[in-house]
């Protein structure tokens, strides 16, 4: 006898705001995600105004999805690389060293350093090269393994309520495109002020494409959009079209300034900096010759770039650190 097909509700999860926690929202995308057979929108709080999967995927589903070959070859970089995930172990390490070269002066210690959602480790490695004493948080099986295995890293593989930190006892916490992936944010962000010193600091990087009024005026103008001029790629990364949107829901939230930033505060946190950016998709910037037509979107990719970080233009990307006051 043949099983029947998984229901939306066997599947799916109907959540509050993993911001405020008001169960209001106004759809926002409507059936933007697909995950085993179900259409899923994204929804925007009518209470803080971030951006959210609903109905999420269960906790088991959700799971299965950022540990499967499909986000590992490409869905963990929204296809902005051109790497798999472990194919870019050196490019990762490079960028988390240049990352924290940015980083330290700002901070003005290298200590002990706690990243939740650590991945591979590659970050945590890139971090302890550089003399920090590190200690990772990583739920997926998978991935938490690679990191035992190619680094010498202390791993906690399990949930954040269960692993066994002492309050304070981290200079710095990170969560780099971590608390997008969070079913809870608002308990990520409480935990780490727990275990962050007095005084410490907690450094977030967040994608908000979704939330920003690029994708809105895109998604809006769709029958304007040139899109043989952007080509297929650009196309794609921008999610401009039905063909392009229906992606699993690896992401569950798409945060704002203002949405991040109550985040952040109503857990304690006082903001130090809160910066933007424009990722740059490799089909861009990592490939040799480029034709005219691509020449000209790279122009601009870094006109826009330059804007957002002036503060001129809105962000696609948010990066912040935060304190624990005293």
């Amino acid at each position: 006898m043949l099983s029947a097909e998984p229901s939306l509700a066997s599947t799916t999860v109907a959540v509050p705001c993993g911001v405020c926690g008001s169960s209001a929202h106004a759809v926002y995308q409507p059936g933007m995600c697909e995950a085993e057979g179900a259409r899923l929108d994204w929804v925007r709080c009518a209470q803080c105004g971030v951006v959210y999967v609903h109905p999420r995927p269960r906790l088991d589903g959700h799971a299965r999805l950022l540990q499967s070959e499909a986000y590992l070859e490409h869905g963990f970089s929204r296809g902005l690389s051109e790497s798999t995930y472990w194919a870019g172990r050196d490019r990762w390490l490079d960028e988390a060293d240049r990352e924290l070269e940015a980083l330290e002066p700002r901070l003005g210690y290298v200590g002990r350093l706690l990243e939740y959602g650590a991945g591979g480790g590659f970050f945590a490695e890139a971090a302890r090269r550089r003399g920090w004493q590190v200690q990772t948080i990583e739920t997926r099986k998978t991935l938490a393994n690679y990191a035992e295995e190619q680094f010498p890293l202390p791993v906690y593989q399990g949930n954040l309520v269960d692993a066994p930190f002492d309050e304070g006892s981290f200079d710095c916490s990170v969560a780099r495109e971590a608390l997008s992936l969070s079913p809870d944010p608002r308990q990520v962000v409480a935990q780490l002020y727990r275990w962050t010193r007095p005084g410490g600091h907690l450094w977030i990087r967040e994608p908000s494409y979704f939330h920003s009024p690029w994708f809105r005026g895109l998604r809006a103008a769709q029958r304007m959009v040139p899109r043989r001029f952007l080509g297929p790629e650009l196309t794609s990364v921008l999610r401009i079209d039905e063909t392009h949107s229906k992606l699993p829901p690896y992401l569950l939230h798409h945060f704002h300034r203002p949405s991040l930033e109550r985040l952040l505060v109503d857990a304690g946190w006082k903001i130090e900096a809160m910066t933007g950016s424009l990722p740059r998709p490799d089909f861009l910037f990592r490939r040799g010759h480029l034709h005219a037509r691509e020449r000209i979107l790279q122009w601009g990719f870094r006109a826009i770039d330059g804007l957002i970080r002036g503060r001129l233009l809105p962000a696609a990307h948010l990066q912040v650190l935060a304190r624990r006051p005293l």
